[in-house]
């Protein structure tokens, strides 16, 4: 059932869900208008269509019904001769979108790129990467905020509730039970995460107000995280007071199967166990306001695709993402000591006036400057101390980076060793992620066969280092 406000139905329709699921989403619009924001082009207007194709990319179609001005087409010729091959596109170049469909909603776009066919009576079309919608009605009032998501595959995750379909046909009745809903929550919001044919549902349910900025970006972060898979969603919905904000995505499915492995293995983990993991890594990233990816989830992201190609790129990512959490850890301030610091300095002098080729004194003054900071491998042997990670993922990551990262493919040893030493890195990776955010508790060890559940703790003193995990390499 499809709610109306006004004689608006302010978010989609059934009917039109179907069609978002199968690629087939079609929205008849009586009036389409683009317009560059930063220029004085005229726009552009008629009605027309925007589609789902079958591949889940959206695509405008607008019919220009008066033609188009050749004042416009000469200003855009002229715009599009003053680019150079390898410059960015100006922000000026794109055009913004405007749309009334046939059930009254209006929905807008930005960063197009329009194609022109025809004069009189001619056609554009442009790619969309994303339509939003918004409607403000004070019959809404909408007591508790929440945020749906809609991404268009099914994801495993340790679900903990079950749903049950009943269904009659005459004098029988039979029932289908099946374990697909996942719900928790803590003091602030409500999770449920669901199947629905072929997709995951998840919303989001404040408790007591509203929601942080970049809180749906966060959302999808953390799950991102516990699932280790590059989600994307395709519709997103945001109740908040007299407010729905619809947008809509076009997607193109994955079709290479990620071989990333989650912190923690559902098949092992309790949903207690997976929730806390989400929760405090929710908490973590949410901490960071701006309209980008956290730099924890950036390196996440980039491991997941990398998983979709050869091992040795999975390998090398992982331990390149290692090298990039590191420096952002809370380990005080490298220092050296008296001593080796006036040694450093005499060497510096020294090769001030050696006498050797200038560029080859640049590179040599270049090494002893860096001798002040702390290299990946020093701080990781810190860790070590601290108890945050073990011995035998330093030295998998010792042999994976330098052989990976200047391109020798040759492998030393078996697929096995490889898989292994993969397996290791992103054990330590994760372990570091755990260190950042704070967690405590279990997580699955990929640097033991059988992959079993072990505990990760460390003192919260502030002291900015770890005790020993109750189980160690």
């Amino acid at each position: 059932m499809t709610t109306i406000f006004g004689g608006i139905s302010p978010t989609l329709s059934p009917k039109e869900h179907q069609a978002l699921r199968e690629h087939q989403l079609e929205l008849q619009c009586s009036e389409l208008c683009l317009h560059q924001a930063m220029s004085e082009a005229p726009q552009i207007r008629g009605p027309g269509v925007i589609r789902q194709k079958a591949d889940g990319e959206l695509e405008l179609t607008l019919y220009v019904t008066d033609g188009l001005d050749p004042d416009m087409l000469w200003h855009r010729l002229a715009q599009r001769d003053e680019l150079k091959p390898g410059l960015i596109i100006p922000s000026d170049q794109f055009y913004e979108l405007t749309a009334f469909d046939i059930q009254g909603r209006q929905w807008t776009a930005t960063r197009i790129e329009p194609t022109f066919i025809g004069g009189t009576g001619c056609m554009c079309r442009a790619r969309l990467a994303e339509i939003q919608s918004r409607y403000q009605s004070e019959k809404l009032l909408v007591r508790q905020p929440s945020i749906s998501f809609v991404f268009a595959e099914r994801v495993s995750l340790p679900f903990n509730q079950s749903t049950t379909i009943t269904r009659t046909v005459g004098k029988n009745t039979s029932q289908h039970h099946a374990l697909d809903v996942f719900n928790f929550s803590n003091d602030d919001y409500e999770f449920q995460l669901s199947h629905e044919e072929a997709q995951l549902i998840v919303k989001v349910t404040a408790k007591n107000g509203g929601f942080p900025v970049q809180f749906a970006r966060r959302v999808v972060e953390a799950l991102q995280f516990i699932t280790a898979r590059p989600l994307t969603w395709t519709l997103c919905t945001n109740w908040k007071n007299d407010t729905i904000s619809t947008s809509i995505r076009g997607l193109r499915p994955t079709t290479t199967s990620s071989r990333l492995q989650p912190p923690l293995n559902f098949s092992d983990a309790t949903s207690e166990a997976v929730s806390d993991l989400f929760l405090c890594y929710l908490d973590h990233v949410c901490r960071d306001t701006t309209d980008h990816l956290h730099p924890i989830s950036a390196q996440v992201r980039a491991i997941c695709h990398a998983s979709l190609g050869a091992v040795e790129t999975e390998a090398l990512v992982i331990c390149t993402a290692i090298e990039s959490l590191v420096p952002l850890m809370a380990q005080g301030t490298f220092q050296l000591s008296e001593d080796d610091a006036l040694w450093v300095k005499q060497a510096q002098a020294y090769f001030d006036n050696w006498g050797g080729s200038e560029e080859l004194t640049g590179r040599v003054k270049g090494l002893l400057a860096n001798l002040h900071q702390p290299s990946t491998a020093m701080r990781l042997r810190k860790l070590i101390d601290d108890h945050v990670i073990t011995r035998q993922s330093l030295q998998a990551w010792n042999r994976l980076r330098p052989r990976l990262a200047h391109g020798v493919t040759k492998r030393s040893g078996s697929l096995q060793d490889l898989l292994d030493d993969t397996q290791t890195v992103l054990t330590l990776f994760y372990r570091l992620v755990f260190f950042m955010i704070g967690y405590r508790g279990v997580y699955t060890d990929y640097t033991t066969r059988d992959w079993p559940l072990i505990q990760f703790e460390f003192p919260s003193d502030g002291s900015g280092t770890t005790g020993a995990p109750v189980s160690e390499e």
